[in-house]
């Protein structure tokens, strides 16, 4: 229709067919059916500037685009941004309205920021008016500029008193709006240095990422080459972690940092700092005086120097930082030299802190690495943490996660067995079978299919992998096309080295490709080896398990989930943290999802032997419990473990100890969406204090110190201690928190070793009434406490448990329940 000179755009003729076709067919289905919940749409009153004859035929034509739209949007959300005039005309078909510059406003044309005449905002509140009595919810967004961004929360405050949400932001919307309720940053800036920004290959990533999860936090990864974002960090941010790796100077760096710390972020330098003024500033050091002779250690706090490694007095080394202000400095570690200088190596300071090489660890000649400090505390007070609820993926219902899940190698491999049977076979029936918990189980089709590397085994490999994938514990997975070994190879990296093994499996005539390794190897299995009902959930990365973001982006475009990867492997004489990964490592395309715990390969010396090494793998479990729980269970192995009497006999110990054990066995997917929802889940916090968590994905569990007390709230099922912490069991879909100092009264859950699939619960007075669906990988159970007595109610039928020491035992003796109905009291 015309320019629109203010936004720098333009106005489309709504009116046209083929325009409305364009945005219902180009814009907002590909948005719905790549996982979009709503649409918003902006600028709906365009319309006002045509002339006014011309007004009623537009309106019309909008009204029949937004029903279209809500249409293609099947239940999720519509807001309007104004049209106050075509709202009545659609209010069975919108969720919401928004408009902009109640009392502060922003002129986009020449990027001016204005206070609203009085006459205009009467007239928007009496718009607004008129919405609210049509039962719509209301956002109004204001704009103030960054040095006046103090004046928000009285601005929210003024606008919340006409009943209308407020969103304050900045002319540019790049700052976290203030709202009604503050968001709590659980995202901390990750500054690395790696070549090819592979994170993987990033201290900040190896070392630290795995103690910031466990607090609760995770990073947002930055190459140091692109320098700190330079939009409004506050409210996005809760610090910002920097680990170079060598001495590259960014010159840009440091004064993105400065820039940070004056938005309020807490700057923390790991490994080193690099050699800039501003850096040091920021740091609270100077570095220009040069030690003078023995260098000694002046002092050791907060067990730093005798964590898990001790500081060799023999081998002392410095960076001559010395504080500027140590009087505001907390010395975590520090030395001496002959003249009685100090030097601080690790240290918290106002500003964040610093831990400087060669003070974070005690490295051994076999390479391994010890922290001398606990990364955990130092993270927290360096970046002056918020204790926050935790989100948890270790845990639910109070017990501990089992996953079991088999990598498709040497499913064709004979087993050492009478009548040389397929190592898968073996598998099935001496393993799965005698363990039916949720297993997720994939193969790798160039070394079943007839045309890949073995054909003359096809025919007898084929329907053992049916067999598998019918049987009702079973969740189907793939493990490649030819297994590639080095995944970025395919992707055109010149930098990767071959693997011994080549860089993938030889199948003749084949040169691999991500989309045949993944959409043609999961097309194999749906069509020639899945049940009905059945498809392929998951894709487990083969090889060096580090897919590029073209593989990445390959697995999203297909909706299936991914896991493999990572190298958390700690055993009595290796236990370090820094064997211990993160969730998973986030890429502009997607997440990996790694394993939690590593394969019988890396405990049976590459397949050399011993062949029941895997048996290690309990302590493994064990030290991933305690002191803190870090990890679930993870039974991870390969089809080759079918084909040899040791390793066949340590994995039926190992599935024997964990079934031991309270657990709550869920398949890979399960697990792997939740740690989707580590990483998606939202904090706000209402004036009342009161926490809500949002997230797109299952978020089951929140973790916090027992000493912070309970969180109770609809949502809130319970909770279960362990070792100093709490952890809450949430029912799905999360929902609004209160901190407590009391432990809530009458009934509640403290553990179950069910999936919810829903759940609902009702308190009144000292009645607890639990509705809920659900499966499980195992019989049934639950604990009730402060209960005398609980009865189920379902299909016309009651079952009655009585309490031993006010803990209610049910047991439900099923793996699958809809539409049951539990009384306690």
């Amino acid at each position: 229709l015309s320019d629109n000179a203010d936004w720098q755009s333009v106005r489309l003729d709504i009116r046209q067919e083929e325009v409305r076709r364009f945005i219902l067919e180009r814009l907002v289905r590909p948005a719905i059916q790549a996982g979009y919940q709503g649409v918003f749409l902006d600028t709906v009153d365009a319309w006002h500037a045509l002339p006014k004859a011309q007004h009623a035929e537009y309106r019309a034509a909008m009204i029949e685009l937004i029903r279209a739209i809500d249409t293609e949007v099947a239940g999720g959300a519509v807001w309007l941004n104004r049209g106050f005039d075509l709202i009545p005309a659609v209010r069975d078909v919108i969720d919401g309205v928004a408009f902009e510059s109640l009392y502060q406003g922003f002129a986009a044309a020449d990027e001016t920021y204005f206070a609203v005449p009085d006459e205009d905002a009467r007239w928007l509140l009496g718009q607004v008016e008129t919405v609210q009595k049509l039962g719509l919810p209301v956002v109004a967004i204001d704009y103030l500029p960054p040095d006046r961004v103090n004046e928000a929360p009285a601005l929210a405050g003024r606008i919340v008193s006409h009943g209308i949400q407020p969103w304050i932001a900045d002319g540019h919307l790049t700052r976290v709006g203030q709202s009604s309720v503050t968001p709590v940053p659980r995202k901390v800036l990750g500054l690395y240095e790696s070549p090819h920004d592979d994170i993987d290959k990033s201290g900040l990533h190896l070392y630290t990422a795995t103690p910031l999860e466990y607090l609760g936090y995770y990073y947002d990864y930055v190459p140091l080459h692109s320098g700190v974002p330079q939009e409004d960090l506050a409210g996005r941010y809760a610090g910002v972690v920097v680990w170079p790796e060598g001495g590259t100077i960014f010159p840009e760096l440091c004064a993105g940092l400065a820039r940070a710390r004056a938005a309020g972020l807490p700057v923390v330098f790991m490994a080193g700092i690099p050699g800039n003024d501003t850096c040091e500033s920021l740091a609270g050091i100077r570095t220009d005086q040069a030690p003078r002779g023995r260098i000694e250690v002046d002092e050791l706090r907060h067990g730093a120097g005798q964590f898990e490694g001790r500081v060799r007095t023999r081998r002392l080394n410095l960076t001559p930082a010395q504080l500027t202000q140590p009087g505001q400095a907390d010395l975590w570690l520090s030395l001496r030299d002959g003249a009685g200088q100090i030097y601080a190596q690790v240290a918290t300071t106002p500003a964040g802190g610093f831990a400087l090489r060669p003070y974070l660890f005690e490295e051994t000649p076999d390479e391994n690495k010890y922290w001398l400090f606990d990364p955990v505390q130092f993270l927290k007070a360096a970046l002056q943490l918020r204790t926050l609820p935790a989100v948890d993926v270790t845990t639910e219902n109070g017990r501990w996660i089992l996953l079991a899940h088999i990598d498709g190698d040497g499913f064709v491999s004979r087993a050492e067995v009478k009548g040389t049977q397929l190592a898968a076979k073996v598998t099935l029936d001496k393993v799965l079978r005698r363990f039916p918990i949720p297993h997720t189980v994939s193969i790798i089709e160039g070394e079943i299919a007839p045309h890949g590397l073995f054909p003359d085994l096809s025919a007898e490999a084929e329907p053992i992998a049916r067999e598998i994938f019918r049987e009702s514990y079973v969740e189907l997975a793939s493990h490649a096309f030819s297994h590639p070994f080095v995944w970025r190879h395919m992707e055109g990296r010149t930098d990767v080295e071959e693997d011994a093994y080549g860089w993938n499996m030889p199948i003749p005539g084949y040169t691999a490709t991500v989309e045949r390794e993944i959409s043609g190897s999961i097309e194999y299995i749906n069509e020639r080896l899945a049940p009905p009902g059945k498809k392929v959930e998951v894709f487990l990365w083969s090889g060096d398990a580090l897919p590029g973001d073209r593989a990445l982006a390959e697995v999203e475009k297909l909706g299936i989930l991914n896991t493999n990867g990572g190298d958390t492997k700690v055993l009595p004489e290796t236990n370090s943290l820094t064997h211990v990964w993160p969730i998973g490592r986030p890429r502009p395309t997607g997440l990996q999802v790694y394993a939690p715990v590593m394969n019988e390969n890396v405990y049976t010396n590459e397949w050399h032997g011993p062949y029941y090494g895997f048996r290690d793998v309990i302590k493994t479990f064990q030290l991933l419990d305690s002191p803190r729980r870090l990890k679930p269970m993870d039974i991870y192995y390969h089809f080759y473990s079918g084909s040899k009497y040791a390793s066949l006999n340590a994995l039926i110990d190992i599935y024997t100890w964990a079934l031991d054990r309270p657990v709550t066995p869920m398949y890979i997917s399960e697990y792997a969406r939740r740690a989707h929802g580590f990483y998606d889940a939202r904090l706000v916090q209402d004036s009342a204090g009161h926490l809500r968590l949002r997230s797109a994905w299952p978020v089951r569990t929140l973790r916090w110190p027992q000493a912070q007390g309970w969180l109770e709230g609809p949502g809130v099922l319970g909770w279960w201690d362990k070792e100093g912490e709490r952890y809450f069991h949430l029912a799905p879909g999360g929902g609004v928190m209160k901190p407590v100092r009391q432990a809530p009264a009458g009934p509640s859950l403290v553990s179950a070793n069910v999936v919810w699939d829903q759940v609902e619960q009702v308190r009144e007075g000292g009645r607890w009434q639990l509705e809920f669906s659900f499966h499980a990988g195992q019989p049934a159970e639950l604990e009730v406490r402060n209960a005398r007595e609980c009865r189920l109610a379902h299909s016309g039928t009651t079952r009655h448990w009585k309490a031993r020491q006010r803990t209610v035992k049910v047991s439900l003796g099923v793996q699958k329940g809809e539409g049951l109905t539990l009384v306690c009291q």
